[in-house]
């Protein structure tokens, strides 16, 4: 059931004044959309509507491997990396979202 986590999306966007949401999008290597990818579409049709905000996809192939090399790399341990790789991939995405646009 999407609803409390539709219900506590749109607090943070009235709280914080969200514009824009960029979703990132689970597709397989060769471009396709698999079983993931079409479960992540349908989240964000229904997000839109019950936002009445547009939500913009990107590609998230290789952002946890990104992720995980830029952690190694700053030398922390695999627990803190188990810890923070999720917002470090999503941070990814959302930049490589920002890199497009401002192209």
């Amino acid at each position: 059931d999407y609803f409390s986590t539709f219900k506590e999306i749109k607090q943070i966007i009235d709280e914080k004044q969200v514009e824009k949401i960029v979703l990132g999008i689970p597709k397989n290597m060769n471009n396709t959309l698999g079983q993931r990818a079409n479960e992540t579409l349908e989240f964000k049709n229904d997000l839109e509507k019950y936002t009445n905000m547009e939500i913009a996809l990107e590609d998230e192939r290789l952002t946890t491997s990104e992720a995980t090399k830029t952690l190694i790399s700053a030398d922390l341990s695999r627990k803190k990396r188990k810890q923070v790789i999720d917002s470090v991939a999503a941070t990814l995405i959302l930049q490589n979202y920002l890199n497009k646009i401002k192209r």
